[in-house]
């Protein structure tokens, strides 16, 4: 498991428009951090979209959160296979 999230980490890493990846486990603890997101938002980033989860009425589906930064980056956050993916889009 650790091999190919590792791989899958690289390779998000080498598309230019993204520079920060944090995964994180269903208790909020950081499974992995790299680039510009660090393991320390990881609690809460599992926070920020429990809170979705909850106002979201459309149950089939797991929510994106989108967050936008001072500096024009986006920060999208979303649970995958029981982890949560956190992925820094650069801005323009």
């Amino acid at each position: 498991m650790e091999g190919q999230l590792e791989k899958a980490i690289d390779k998000a890493l080498h598309l230019p428009e993204i520079d920060g990846v944090c995964v994180i486990d269903c208790r909020g603890f950081c499974i992995a951090a790299r680039g510009t997101l660090s393991s320390e938002g990881s609690a809460i980033y599992k926070q920020i979209l429990a809170a979705a989860i909850k106002m979201d009425h459309d149950e089939s589906e797991f929510p994106t959160v989108t967050l936008t930064t001072e500096s024009g980056d986006k920060i999208f956050i979303q649970e995958q296979s029981d982890v949560i993916v956190a992925l820094n889009i650069k801005g323009n």
